[in-house]
């Protein structure tokens, strides 16, 4: 009987947790689309921005490394307050650096693009969720795949700057970041089981599991951009 409390109170343990892991992605994501929406009304820092490459690199360098600070560090898990301004920080970064998406793509393909990737990420979320199979060896396989993918991704829009070439390396960016959400999701109940007795750390690591939902939702996102969307005239 006391197996079954606690089984159960467990389950509610896990299900507030990724609720609010959930709710800092969320956050994140408008973070983003605001930070978006204010440099796409103030055109001349956007183009600022965009046309000087040196300003951009920094950007996105910035983001790498709020991105290593805001990993999973036991050691670092009790500074609450510098997870939450790293990760809110991280996302006005993130929506800066992405707003030349609207300079490139249509309002529709972008709304388009998103609502279909808000679907597949919630089918995504809900599999990874509820599967009793084992999806460790695919996250560790995928991991080193997105590695591989990235170096050739760069070593394209540095050289090869081939359209083909482009657009496998987004379907197989799909394909990585399906498999990494599935995984990353189920790694959350994994993460919070481990740290179940520390409830000091809890909102630490629920940032922590938020940054890597939104990483798998905005490359499913630019990656379903790229494969369908529709370029402006």
């Amino acid at each position: 009987m006391n197996n079954t409390v606690y089984s159960v109170e467990q389950q509610r343990g896990i299900n507030r947790f990724i609720a609010k892991s959930f709710s800092w992605m969320i956050g994140g994501l408008l973070i983003s689309a605001l930070s978006a929406y204010i440099l796409l009304n103030t055109r001349e820092l956007l183009y600022m921005i965009v046309s000087n490459r040196l300003a951009y690199f920094g950007l996105i360098i910035a983001q790498l490394v709020l991105a290593y600070g805001l990993r999973i560090d036991p050691a670092k898990l009790e500074n609450t307050g510098s997870y939450m301004f790293k990760f809110i920080l991280y996302s006005m970064l993130t929506g800066v650096t992405f707003s030349v998406v609207a300079l490139v793509y249509t309002s529709q393909s972008i709304i388009q693009a998103f609502v279909s990737t808000a679907a597949l990420f919630a089918i995504l979320c809900l599999y990874g969720y509820s599967t009793s199979k084992d999806l460790t060896k695919l996250g560790h396989f995928l991991f080193p795949v997105l590695i591989g993918v990235i170096v050739v991704s760069v070593l394209n829009i540095l050289f090869f700057r081939s359209s083909g070439m482009g657009l496998v390396l987004s379907i197989l960016t799909m394909i990585i970041f399906i498999g990494l959400t599935m995984y990353d999701m189920q790694k959350i109940k994994s993460i919070y089981l481990y740290f179940e007795g520390v409830p000091s750390v809890h909102t630490s690591l629920s940032i922590g599991c938020a940054l890597e939902l939104y990483l798998d939702f905005i490359n499913l996102f630019l990656s379903v951009l790229r494969i369908f969307g529709r370029t402006r005239d």
